[in-house]
């Protein structure tokens, strides 16, 4: 922590010390105790929306903005597991509906390599092996496609140059890529991503 000397930030009114162990967490075991049922067997977005609203976690207005499968998961973690992390975290072992271009789990094809760094309730960093099989990576696409024609709107085109470069022989891959300005926003403990870019795209009136 050489930009401010010390391992100790404050984030709102508590500190956190990044000196200390960092916990780790399943995804998929932690949002499955949440909710109390194994989420990962369903495929139908209307048939998880049901058993959701069943376990009265969320009403069927909480839920009405999601359309895919991929959304229903992402907005149940985030809410019942994301938003009481505080302490920094390592998230591993998500669904693989959620990561289209992670490669797939050795032992279990429902979830991907992948982990994330968790802050405060605030992902800073994800990272995972890149899917380098373009017959799964094709199917993947199309799945992208169903959950779009669902309502999905965040979801991926199939893009075929992308299969084509694969399709030649891509190298097995891995990467890690940081949310530089939610890491700022943790270490100046800053209100608004706003006050940590540089050049904002844009500004109120009154600061120009």
């Amino acid at each position: 922590m050489y930009l401010k000397g010390t391992t100790k930030i404050v984030v709102g009114d508590k500190e956190i010390d990044l000196s200390k162990e960092w916990d780790r967490v399943n995804y998929v075991e932690a949002l499955t105790e949440a909710l109390g049922f194994d989420f990962l067997v369903y495929e139908n977005p209307e048939e998880l929306r049901s058993k959701i609203i069943e376990s009265g976690k969320f009403s069927a207005s909480d839920l009405a903005e999601c359309n895919s499968v991929a959304q229903l998961i992402d907005f149940c973690y985030k809410r019942l597991v994301r938003a009481n992390i505080f302490e920094p975290t390592i998230m591993w072992n998500y669904p693989a509906v959620l990561k289209p271009l992670a490669r797939r789990n050795d032992d279990n094809d429902k979830v991907v390599d992948v982990f994330q760094v968790i802050i405060a309730g605030t992902e800073i960093c994800n990272a995972y092996s890149e899917l380098v099989n373009p017959a799964i990576q094709r199917a993947n696409f199309e799945e992208q496609l169903k959950q779009k024609a669902q309502g999905d709107d965040e979801t991926m085109d199939l893009d075929e140059d992308y299969l084509l470069a694969m399709e030649q022989g891509m190298p097995p891959i891995s990467g890690l890529g940081v949310g530089i300005d939610r890491l700022m926003m943790l270490l100046y403990n800053a209100q608004s991503v706003r006050d940590v870019v540089l050049f904002p795209m844009m500004k109120d009136k009154k600061e120009v």
